[in-house]
């Protein structure tokens, strides 16, 4: 072999590594368990910490209005307070939502754990700058009660501009600057 010809594998080897390195999945520390994600519609964005709630409709409120064509009734929905706080970290767990998702029978989503004993309290008003999203649209929170809720609720990690602290809060606890 020629030296040209020796080097044609190892050309090729380095080539197919920088491709699945750029080309591959870019979840930071998904593999892990920890935090992070890939979602963007938020990213860069800047904005204030405000106290983050839910409002969550019954199953007797989606059945009365699937059932009659009308919308649902706002008036009997609940409203869960959560708490303004940050969590350096949290665990994705694929986990039942306890509801039939679309036309399958698939009941499973990728959830972000997290819970209060974990967490920093955070102040209202404070500007922040939205850094990754996590890819979890559902949440299992456990509060001071011990008692574990599943919440229809994403996380943000954010940038105190103040402090420069970093780390995830519920997507509610941000409003965004238009």
């Amino acid at each position: 072999m020629t030296p040209l010809n020796k080097k044609i594998p190892l050309i090729i080897l380095l080539s197919c590594m920088l491709l699945t390195i750029f080309c591959g999945n870019d979840e930071k520390n998904g593999g892990t368990g920890i935090g992070g994600g890939l979602n963007t519609e938020y990213i860069g964005m800047t904005g204030t910490t405000q106290k983050p709630d839910l409002t969550i409709q019954t199953d007797k409120d989606y059945e009365a209005a699937s059932g009659s064509g009308g919308s649902l009734n706002k008036k009997s929905a609940i409203k869960v307070d959560l708490p303004l706080a940050i969590w350096k970290e949290f665990e994705y767990r694929m986990l039942s939502t306890g509801k039939q998702l679309g036309e399958t029978n698939e009941t499973k989503q990728q959830f972000c754990m997290v819970h209060i004993k974990d967490s920093t309290p955070l102040e209202k008003d404070i500007e922040v700058e939205v850094i990754d999203e996590a890819t979890c649209n559902w949440s299992r929170f456990v509060g001071t009660n011990g008692i574990p809720r599943i919440l229809e609720i994403g996380l943000l990690k954010i940038k105190v501009k103040s402090t420069g602290e970093e780390g995830w809060v519920f997507k509610q606890a941000v409003s965004i600057n238009n």
